[in-house]
């Protein structure tokens, strides 16, 4: 896999290598098409013939199943409605595995807060009062990417962690065939908005009504979805069904389980139709891709279950 590398990618992960040797943790940078995801799986590789066991790990669903990784939650046994690390998952790591290794995506997506959480995890787990409690762990992503979903948290990079480690950058495009698109996203990314972004922006513009429905459109409230959402529906063809959220509550409290509901304004009624196009918003299964973000279409309604059929590239299949 290195020798496919560009001389980029190959000056980045030898002297992360040789980063890790005498230090337990380190970022690499890189703009989009830099080859980032590449360097993780050489990383990935390299580790794993070493004896070490990886663990690979991302904020999000999504980004956790296109490393083939789990959530930073899941590894950590924290909850959407508590960010208590479970001490116990993260004891059974640590004696089984000697020679530990953590590989994190979009790290931009992890707030101060969120960062400090798992770095004191470690800490207290491994006993040993250096960063990330001695636990080999390189972040992958891009500080002008997306932001931590909770921004009063604050941001990774204003961390005493990420100014105090050394940081690796990719800067070579590898993605030749789009190469000029790739210009676009680098000058809006460092908001260089010049005349060929605008240009660019305005040759890519398409009236909101020629849109056909199978398109992933972008809102600014929840109120302005609700609208879209009614509106298609009206006039997707086919037979209506009403689905009423049913509601139960397993290892917390009852008022607990309902503030968090609550909190994630979850529909408590669904409007369906058959091959209608959805968007899945919990993770369901983060290995067979089941995240939140998921587009799918509806394949079929019981009274029971509703079964989705994926869309968008990922493997075809079916779930209740």
């Amino acid at each position: 896999m290195l020798r496919s590398a560009n001389d980029d990618q190959k000056s980045v992960d030898k002297q992360v290598k040789r980063e890790m040797e005498h230090n337990s943790a380190t970022f690499i940078s890189g703009a989009a098409g830099t080859g980032k995801s590449f360097v993780l799986r050489i990383l990935e590789s390299h580790y794993r013939l070493k004896g070490y066991k990886v663990f690979k790990m991302a904020p999000t669903g999504v980004a956790a199943h296109n490393i083939s990784g789990q959530t930073l939650h899941r590894f950590f046994g924290m909850t959407n409605q508590s960010s208590v690390p479970n001490f116990q998952l993260l004891d059974e790591y640590v004696k089984l595995y000697p020679k530990l290794l953590l590989l994190i995506d979009e790290y931009s997506m992890i707030s101060a807060e969120m960062l400090d959480v798992v770095n004191e995890a470690l800490i207290k787990t491994n006993q040993r009062a250096t960063i990330m409690g001695g636990v080999k762990t390189i972040f992958f992503g891009d500080i002008a990417q997306l932001l931590p979903i909770q921004k009063k948290e604050g941001t990774l990079w204003n961390t005493k962690i990420f100014n105090s480690v050394c940081r690796f950058h990719l800067v070579k495009p590898v993605r030749q065939q789009d190469e000029s698109f790739i210009q676009i996203l680098n000058k809006v990314r460092i908001c260089n908005f010049d005349r060929s972004v605008i240009k660019f922006i305005n040759d890519h513009t398409v009236l909101k009504r020629c849109l056909p429905m199978s398109c992933l459109r972008l809102y600014t409230t929840l109120e302005l979805v609700r609208k879209a959402n009614e509106r298609d529906y009206s006039n997707f063809p086919g037979e209506g069904h009403r689905i009423e959220a049913f509601d139960s509550f397993s290892g917390t409290t009852e008022g607990t389980a309902r503030a968090a509901l609550k909190e994630t304004k979850l529909a408590s009624t669904l409007y369906l139709k058959i091959d209608m196009p959805v968007m899945v918003i919990q993770n369901l299964n983060v290995s067979q891709g089941w995240v939140n973000g998921t587009v799918a279409t509806v394949a079929d309604i019981d009274e029971n279950n509703i079964c989705l059929r994926k869309t968008g590239g990922i493997d075809d299949e079916d779930e209740d």
